[in-house]
């Protein structure tokens, strides 16, 4: 009796365990709103001259130093997020 409590228990909190990491997945997934919005920004940076980050990182990061102050307010504080200097 003692053993089919334990594994009971023991299920029960892997299935609790199991829906909180979905929930935490969930709340971590990107909506199609920030989606769209980080298309956007990349594609701004593409506009202005500067080169997928895929292909040459420094390059990018030197292209968008340059042209920082030329991009959106929504794309300013993404980039900054993204390939802002870390602390």
């Amino acid at each position: 009796m003692k053993k089919l409590v334990i594994i009971l228990t023991l299920l029960t909190s892997l299935m609790a365990q199991a829906s909180i990491d979905e929930a935490t997945m969930k709340s971590t997934e990107a909506t199609s709103g920030e989606i769209k919005t980080s298309r956007s920004c990349f594609k701004e940076l593409e506009i202005l001259g500067c080169r997928h980050p895929r292909e040459d990182l420094d390059q990018f990061r030197s292209c968008m130093r340059n042209v920082y102050s030329s991009l959106s307010p929504s794309c300013q504080k993404m980039v900054t997020q993204l390939y802002g200097r870390r602390n």
